[in-house]
């Protein structure tokens, strides 16, 4: 499980750090799920890191990742734990949510 969750922040800090080189940004530091650059673009590399967590976290990838599994490997898996009742909108207007 570990791997899994670090391939999902490695996959975040890409889709950000994407989305940043897209917009202009060309300066940035970032080591594993700290995330830098400077201050003037702060507030924009704020709002991809929350948007393209929201865009990535939308779906349940574990339930995904289940189902392509099965599919491709032909075993039956566990169910996935259930999912709670957090609204994963709330991440786009999280002025902390990260740091």
């Amino acid at each position: 499980s570990p791997n899994y969750i670090h391939s999902l922040d490695a996959s975040h800090m890409w889709s950000t750090v994407k989305r940043m080189i897209d917009s202009g940004i060309t300066q940035f530091s970032m080591i594993h799920d700290s995330y830098g650059c400077p201050a003037p673009d702060v507030n924009l590399m704020r709002a991809f890191t929350n948007e393209e967590f929201h865009k990535m976290h939308s779906t349940n990838l574990l339930a995904d990742m289940r189902e392509e599994l099965m599919q491709n490997i032909g075993i039956e898996l566990p169910d996935t734990p259930e999912v709670g009742v957090f609204n994963i909108d709330n991440v786009l207007d999280a002025e902390y949510f990260f740091q």
